[in-house]
């Protein structure tokens, strides 16, 4: 378990609500960790989890039908 990750999340209002399920969910996350510049997901991929993230910087890009 990581004490922070559980710490950030008792601490955000929405996940807050879930009480000791907080440590249940924090146990079944898995660390990604991504290089500068690397990709963590393309827009149109399949949404079968959640990031969170907790440290550094992310970019979204969100792309119209003509690709711009």
């Amino acid at each position: 378990m990581d004490i922070n990750i559980t710490r950030a999340l008792e601490c955000s209002e929405i996940f807050s609500l879930l009480g000791k399920k907080t440590e249940e969910l924090v146990n079944t996350m898995e660390r990604v960790e991504l290089k500068p510049g690397e990709m963590l997901f393309v827009q149109g991929s399949t949404a079968d989890c959640m990031y969170i993230l907790t440290e550094g910087l992310l970019a979204a890009t969100v792309r119209d039908k003509l690709g711009l």
